[in-house]
Parts: C-alpha cells; structure tokens; sequence
C-alpha cells in the first residue's frame, strides 16, 4: 500500500508506525524525502502542519468512546502531572475545539 501511495506520486515518502497492544512496533518506509536527503526511517521528520488537531480529535473520540475519558472533565485531572498554572477550566472537550477558553 505504501509503494501504491508513492508510485501514484500522492507522496515521495512514507513513514508509518504501529504500536501493538502489547507495546510492540513496527516502522514501514517507502519512498524517500527528496533529492539529497537521508533515507527514511523511524527517526524521519515531516512537517505535519495543523494535522495533530485531527489526531487529537481522533483520540479523544475513542477514549469517549471506550469510557476512558468524559468530555466534561477537567484536562488538569487527566494529566500525569501538575500543573501550576490555573487550567482547572480547560476541559477535555477544549481539545476538539480550534480555540481554547483563555483565547477569548
């Protein structure tokens, strides 16, 4: 599928990586970066633009989905660590938003 991706000039490369449920991963490459660049691998770099909000978006669907995650709680307690600023009104469901609540 990724040489089809490649061949069909929609990319010059591909990177993908899977992260198994038992934590194991895989990296496939095809394709390169460009004229004059380093061959792809698992360290490869893309500028991926405004993208991460569509994974985020993604993510957190699923974690709703699954009842990992409700929308309505505070990003604060879903965090492994604390925070010292006073984001206690940032709410997951800020995460699927393109503004944040201090934004205003």
């Amino acid at each position: 599928m990724l040489g089809e991706i490649v061949s069909n000039g929609r990319a010059c490369g591909v990177v993908v990586g899977l992260l198994d449920s038992d934590e194991s991963r895989q990296i496939f490459t095809h394709g390169n970066a460009g004229s004059n660049s380093l061959p792809l691998s698992a360290e490869s770099v893309f500028e991926i633009g405004s993208i991460t909000k569509v994974f985020t978006s993604i993510l957190l669907t699923d974690m709703v989905q699954r009842g990992e995650v409700e929308l309505s709680e505070p990003l604060a307690k879903l965090l492994p660590f604390h925070l010292d600023m006073n984001y206690h009104a940032i709410q997951a469901k800020h995460l699927n938003t393109p503004t944040m609540p201090w934004a205003s």
